[in-house]
């Protein structure tokens, strides 16, 4: 029996929790009259989208020979627009494709470590903060609190996050609004645009950085890890300021149970 039949299949108190926390967040930063009905329709969407969620994404079925021959990992990010299932398979699939190099097994897709870091990348973005503790839902702090409203089949769990740029430029770049109100990116000598990175691309440029880390390689590369789940969400208003937008990575490793293994 695979780790997924342990999810959690119902919103549980964790949850609510969470989704009360970020009420108050939004209450505390703008007039809570103007806010109420567009939060109680983002929730009322959000247990909607729960109930139509499917378990395995096509893309985890593919094995990662094929996927990475997929033309659409090929095209740019749309910052605006994102394909996150995608982005999401493409961190997941080329996580494994580095551990390959290095002769490790592969990961297996878990769909409770995948949920668990969709909603840690959204809220880093969405409640604007970074780092491996929640500071706005106490009842999802820990690491390990964010996995268990999801599953219970793991005996050791990692994380690694990160935050890379979207646009491929220099270190140092300019930048010019365009007629319509966004910005673009450009080099400041020679004055060619920067453009944004491919899925694939993206998707290494942060498994690369975290590879250049030694903890982050620790966790990448660790042979006791039997599954995975990852996912990244792009800065709110995107080519909206002179800084560039970029991405919040979220990475989650589990070394399933033995009990679960052998059901």
């Amino acid at each position: 029996m695979s780790g997924q039949s342990y999810h959690k299949k119902k919103f549980n108190r964790a949850i609510m929790y969470n989704l009360l926390n970020k009420l108050l967040f939004l209450i505390s930063k703008r007039q809570p009259y103007v806010l109420m009905k567009r939060v109680l329709w983002f929730l009322v969407l959000l247990l909607l989208a729960g109930s139509f969620r499917t378990e395995s994404p096509d893309y985890y079925a593919f094995p990662l020979e094929r996927f990475v021959q997929l033309p659409e990992l090929k095209s740019a990010v749309d910052a605006r627009r994102p394909n996150y299932e995608l982005l999401d398979a493409a961190i997941f699939h080329l996580t494994n494709q580095t551990r390959s190099q290095f002769g490790i097994k592969l990961l297996e897709y878990d769909s409770g470590l995948h949920q668990t870091a969709q909603g840690y990348a959204t809220d880093m973005i969405q409640m604007g903060f970074y780092g491996h503790t929640h500071p706005y839902s106490p009842s999802l702090n820990t690491l390990a609190q964010r996995v268990k409203v999801h599953t219970w089949a793991f005996l050791k769990i990692g994380e690694n996050i990160g935050q890379y740029q979207l646009v491929d430029t220099a270190p140092e770049y300019c930048c010019r609004k365009k007629r319509d109100g966004t910005f673009e990116y450009f080099d400041c000598e020679r004055k060619s645009v920067y453009h944004p990175y491919t899925y694939e691309g993206f998707a290494q440029e942060a498994v690369g950085e975290w590879m250049k880390s030694p903890g982050h390689r620790r966790n990448l590369l660790d042979s006791t890890y039997t599954h995975l789940g990852t996912a990244a969400r792009i800065s709110k208003d995107p080519y909206g300021t002179c800084s560039a937008p970029f991405g919040r990575f979220v990475q989650n490793f589990g070394a399933i149970k033995p009990e679960v293994t052998k059901q």
